[in-house]
């Protein structure tokens, strides 16, 4: 558990982004392209026979858009989204690509997985060159997931994990390929925003990482959780919240709050649900789910597109043993801290809060047909992905010294 770092003293905030920055402007070197190769061939591998399939189910909500096939319907798409009769939601960037493939293959099915492919591909590269540098030189420069074989590891974990296949193989699931894209995009620039001096240059890269974040929520509505996931990582390293920390994000803050009601007053403008569970209910529930999606990870069987339901209520006793286990367990990484670092408990948060917006806090419309989906993970899981990868090597390391 001493897998993401331990620190004994703040470390200098200023000297972090620096190694941030110097990382980020090198080559590859030959290793690091063996690396990357190698990850190419694990997603291409996996994933390849999608490749073979068609469209199903859902499809249909960009199949029969009009707004998708027709030429001048990109603008429709933009500021007619109730033009496309399928989709409640406001998710202009994932219809843009749509779009976008219709004009260049019709509706073709090979080239639309292509793309879901290639966008896993990305996502899982990004992954793997992210996680050393939200590091840096700090909490603590021996941090495990500092160790190139432990951000391979966690990349290799999302690259080929059974859990993400329907994220790939069903394309109306590109909205949680797309959100993860962006989502990473702008923690990247969001680190080199911190990198970069005063002046112009760190104003436009400030800019990009909101838009970029926008971007993000635009493509699928969960994605709101990005400042937090911000905060958190500025937690890590620091051990505490500036000001200056919040008060940079508050802009972040305003517009997810902004973009998730208007596209939730949008969704229920065109599709009211209202399951009428209650607090209570919402919050058992909630950690069931949390379960539910750690069983998963840790055990991928007998996965499919649609969950049964389980009872809910608050005089449901599973509920209330879930509930119990997720706060002792959060209960144990805050007191632990000191001995095992703060990553155990921020990689726990990461997955619990990216998850908080599918979890039936709020009622929406696949809560009908189920209360949880593989698709949902598809960003979360990259918390406890690196946290085990880390674990891993810093057990590795622990018994090599000990041999």
């Amino acid at each position: 558990m001493a897998a993401l770092s331990r620190t004994t003293r703040r470390p200098s905030r200023a000297k972090g982004v620096s190694a941030y920055a110097n990382e980020a402007s090198r080559r590859l070197d030959r290793g690091e392209i063996m690396a990357a190769a190698a990850l190419v061939a694990l997603v291409v591998a996996t994933y390849w026979p999608v490749t073979q399939a068609g469209f199903v189910w859902d499809d249909a909500a960009f199949l029969n858009a009009w707004p998708v096939q027709d030429w001048d319907g990109l603008l429709d798409i933009w500021l007619a989204p109730e033009k496309i009769a399928s989709e409640g939601h406001y998710w202009p960037v994932l219809y843009t690509t749509y779009w976008l493939e219709h004009k260049l293959y019709g509706f073709n099915a090979l080239g639309f997985h292509l793309v879901n492919l290639a966008l896993h591909l990305v996502n899982t590269l990004l992954l793997w060159r992210l996680l050393p540098r939200l590091v840096g030189d700090g909490p603590a420069p021996s941090s495990a997931l500092a160790r190139p074989a432990a951000s391979w590891l966690a990349a290799a974990l999302f690259a080929v994990h059974p859990v993400h296949a329907e994220a790939v193989a069903w394309l109306i699931a590109r909205k949680d390929l797309l959100m993860t894209l962006f989502h990473l995009c702008a923690v990247v620039t969001w680190l080199k925003f911190l990198a970069t001096p005063p002046g112009m240059a760190r104003r436009a890269r400030y800019a990009l990482a909101l838009a970029l974040f926008a971007a993000s929520v635009l493509s699928k509505s969960m994605a709101v959780t990005l400042p937090a996931a911000l905060l958190l990582w500025h937690y890590w390293r620091q051990g505490a919240l500036s000001w200056l920390d919040i008060a940079r994000l508050v802009p972040f803050f305003a517009l997810g709050v902004a973009l998730g009601l208007g596209d939730k007053a949008y969704y229920e403008g065109r599709e009211l649900v209202d399951f009428g569970h209650s607090l209570l209910d919402r919050v058992t529930l909630a950690a069931q789910a949390l379960w539910f999606y750690v069983g998963k990870l840790a055990w991928p069987t007998d996965l499919v597109v649609i969950y049964p339901h389980w009872p809910v209520g608050a005089g449901q006793p599973m509920g209330w043993v879930a509930l119990a286990a997720a706060g002792a367990v959060g209960a144990a990484f805050w007191h632990w801290r000191g001995r095992i670092g703060r990553g155990p408990l921020v990689a726990a948060l990461f997955f619990a809060g990216t998850l908080a917006p599918v979890l039936g806090f709020v009622d929406f419309g696949y809560m009908q047909f189920s209360f949880v989906a593989d698709r949902y993970q598809y960003l979360a899981c990259a918390g406890l992905f690196a946290l085990v990868a880390a674990a891993g090597v810093q057990g590795v390391e622990w018994a090599r010294m000990r041999l």
